[in-house]
């Protein structure tokens, strides 16, 4: 089987509240585009029942090209992030926090943007807070940065 476009990885600890709500949108926009999307979540041995919530969820989605792993102790953040990295085998990497939740149509809007640009090699993804659908962006740093006052995303949220 070819790699895919993108692995999208969630590391997670301790999230049995919260995972279900951010995780439901990922994987019905996933299964809407299976054949480009690996999914890694790496759950960093939560002792709740993360895992359990997280595996019921993966049992609605078995067509989804889905690595779920539990690690035997809790390496952190980094140690997780980098188990994430070590799974992924997308061209593309795209690590999520576990709470963060996709808006509609925001992964086929990706997906395309990357089919269309071969070359792409970081995407930074906006939250315009104020402004409403896609709007060109400002080129300036002084623009982006400094007047605009964007709240941006690098890696995650």
């Amino acid at each position: 089987m070819p790699a895919k476009l993108l692995s999208i990885a969630i590391p997670t600890w301790n999230r049995q509240d919260i995972i279900s709500s951010s995780l439901s949108v990922i994987l019905s926009q996933i299964s809407d585009n299976k054949e480009d999307i690996q999914l890694i979540i790496s759950d960093n041995a939560s002792d709740d029942d993360t895992v359990s919530e997280v595996s019921k969820l993966l049992g609605n989605y078995q067509e989804i090209d889905a690595v779920f792993y539990k690690q035997k102790e809790n390496t952190g953040y980094y140690g997780n992030f980098r188990k994430c990295r070590e799974l992924a085998s997308g061209k593309y990497f795209w690590i999520l926090s576990d709470n963060e939740v996709l808006l509609n149509g925001g992964l086929s809007y990706i997906l395309d943007e990357l089919k269309k640009n071969d070359d792409v090699g970081v995407v930074f993804l906006m939250n315009m807070t104020g402004k409403s659908g896609l709007e060109s962006l400002p080129l300036s740093f002084d623009e982006l940065f400094i007047s605009e006052n964007y709240k941006l995303t690098f890696i995650s949220a």
